[in-house]
């Protein structure tokens, strides 16, 4: 015998059809009056599921058949005999037809089906515990739920105690999805485990076709859930236009308006919620958000006291309520609003951190105070914030600073330093400050007044048009012990006239400066020779104390010199030597290098100090 003739249909892939047959078989074959016929019913069953699902029906359906093709399930005359007495039996009503017409008379009458009691008394009854009848019981009422599903959540939940539909699916899922579509499945799972739309409020409403609102309002919450807005949006306007009354319907339409950002259309669908059902505090509960949103500080103020006259404990309100109080500048209420949070809640981050920010913003109003006034208030202030005074700081400053990394970046500054003013000092004869200030604003030359004004090391740029050779120069040796003595050669002396072979450190020049003549050493020998070419000067040069015995040596020369004789009535400068440096305006390409990285330097120390300044402030 083929399949589809046991189970009494055409061949078919539709699993319900399939599902069905099967259920009306059970009646005929039990497994404990025909447990032979029970077997070839449920292997029918199963061959016949897997087969729609592959898609491979063929008009006669499998068979069942051994190697041989010899029928399996041999009708021996003695398995069922048939006497006078079964004949003539009146027949009964089937216990499981009159269970699902029960069933059928509960779920139409809408009172009746969202009340848990019905259903407890329905699912309570002797044949869902039969265990003869149970299977057929349990096929039979989910094939009716594929098709009448919106139920309470209560009634979900008690069908799940008595046949454990979920659980079973989850241990043999092969077996899950013969009894259930993909659909339905997870539709039973969001039953059982997300919040509940409720059923009470619209069971009273005239000509309404529950099912199809109640198809709407699902379809419209799971889109929502989804974020499609567009279902979503078609859904409640089908829905609202059937019934327009059902809270849940309304809270689904406010948060559809709010994602939109039509907060005016969410707060009107709140208000139409709270005239129909103003003891319901959810309504409430959402319009002070969206009072909210709206910046509308003081509306959202009253609406959350009034929760909290009702419910004071309700912390989502206290913590909206600290932030109405805060955009409002009640700084000492949401400070007291927060610390009531805290008393329930001590660890609760976001209560700690708004008290932190409103007692900062209260220490920054405190001083804008008169400065009489505001000094106890800061204090108290930092008190509460649990911020040390000034030597707590600087303490708890040192305590969080990486010190060795700080030492060690400062040996490199120093380090850097040294060869900076190294680098400036062997390339243009001045330090580096000296160097930026002759650059920046240069101190010119122009009289002996000036010259006067000037101290010992300072700069000043000399322009002289006419520089005489006073053939004396200067010679510098080192000792063993480092110390550096210095000596003079005149070439136009006999008795000083001593270096023959041996190459100067520095040239005297003689120049006139108003009605004086001034001396000026030049050190760098190209620049000597330039001088002497051109008798013109125009340098930075450094202010020194004039060497004791050198005046002895220039009035020997402007003596016996014919140049001497333009000196003849100028006054000698004798307590002021200018040294003259070879400047340009280009930096030296090693100073620029040693620049770089002290900047480096400095920026990574300066984030270091301000990365622990910031720890010990927070």
């Amino acid at each position: 015998m083929g399949v589809w003739e046991i189970l009494g249909i055409e061949p078919t892939e539709d699993i319900q059809s399939i599902k069905k047959a099967y259920s009306q078989k059970l009646k005929v074959h039990h497994p404990e009056d025909d447990p032979e016929g029970y077997q070839r019913l449920r292997e029918a069953y199963d061959h016949a599921v897997k087969a729609a699902k592959k898609g491979a029906i063929k008009e006669t359906g499998p068979s069942f058949s051994d190697e041989n093709n010899i029928h399996i399930w041999p009708n021996p005359a003695n398995t069922v005999e048939l006497t006078v007495e079964t004949i003539d039996r009146p027949e009964e009503i089937d216990p499981v037809d009159e269970f699902m017409e029960q069933v059928e008379a509960v779920y139409s009458d809408f009172s009746s089906r969202i009340s848990h009691e019905q259903w407890s008394k329905l699912l309570n009854n002797d044949i869902v515990w039969n265990v003869r009848l149970k299977e057929i019981v349990e096929v039979t009422l989910l094939d009716f739920l594929h098709e009448h599903r919106f139920l309470p959540k209560r009634v979900w939940e008690f069908i799940e105690y008595c046949f454990r539909w979920r659980e079973l699916a989850t241990e043999d899922p092969d077996d899950r999805m013969e009894h259930f579509t993909e659909e339905f499945y997870h539709f039973y799972c969001r039953q059982l485990d997300e919040p509940a739309l409720r059923y009470t409020f619209i069971q009273h409403a005239a000509d309404l076709d529950y099912d199809v609102f109640l198809n709407m309002r699902e379809t419209a919450y799971q889109a929502l859930k989804e974020n499609n807005l567009e279902l979503a949006g078609q859904s409640l306007d089908e829905a609202y236009a059937m019934y327009s009354d059902d809270p849940d319907l309304l809270r689904l339409q406010g948060e559809y308006f709010l994602r939109m950002g039509e907060k005016e259309s969410a707060l009107a669908a709140m208000e139409h919620g709270i005239r129909i059902y103003p003891d319901d505090i959810d309504w409430y509960l959402i319009r002070s958000r969206i009072w909210y949103e709206t910046h509308q500080f003081v509306e959202a103020k009253v609406e959350c006291l009034y929760i909290l006259s009702r419910m004071p404990a309700n912390m989502g309100t206290l913590r909206l309520l600290g932030k109405c109080f805060t955009q409002l500048g009640e700084l000492e209420k949401a400070e007291e609003n927060y610390l009531k949070i805290l008393e329930s809640s001590p660890n609760d981050i976001d209560a700690i951190t708004s008290l932190a920010h409103i007692r900062s913003e209260m220490v920054e109003r405190a001083k804008r105070r008169p400065f009489f006034t505001r000094r106890s208030v800061i204090k108290r202030l930092y008190k509460k914030l649990g911020k040390p005074n000034f030597f707590g700081s600087v303490k708890l400053f040192w305590r969080q600073l990486p010190k060795v990394g700080v030492v060690f970046i400062l040996s490199l500054i120093l380090f850097l330093h040294v060869l900076l003013s190294n680098s400036f000092i062997n390339d243009t004869g001045l330090t580096p400050i000296s160097y930026l200030k002759n650059m920046i604003h240069p101190v010119e030359l122009s009289s002996t007044e000036v010259l006067n004004q000037l101290d010992y090391s300072d700069i000043a740029q000399i322009k002289l048009p006419s520089v005489h050779f006073l053939g004396i120069t200067e010679y510098q040796a080192k000792a063993q012990t480092g110390a550096i003595s210095t000596r003079y050669n005149s070439s136009f002396s006999k008795q000083r006239n001593w270096a023959k072979s041996i190459l100067p450190t520095g040239w005297f020049y003689v120049a006139k400066l108003d009605n004086s003549s001034i001396v000026l050493l030049v050190s760098d020998a190209n620049q000597a020779v330039q001088i002497q070419k051109s008798n013109f000067i125009d340098s930075p040069g450094t202010i020194v104390k004039m060497p004791q015995e050198l005046p002895d040596y220039v009035w020997e020369v402007l003596r016996i010199t014919d140049f001497g004789l333009e000196y003849k009535d100028s006054q000698f400068v004798v307590d002021k030597l200018i040294v003259v440096h070879n400047v340009t305006n280009e930096v030296p390409v090693k100073a620029v290098i040693y620049s770089v990285l002290l900047l480096v330097l400095y920026a990574f120390l300066l984030r270091l100090f301000v990365r622990t300044y910031k720890t010990v402030r927070f």
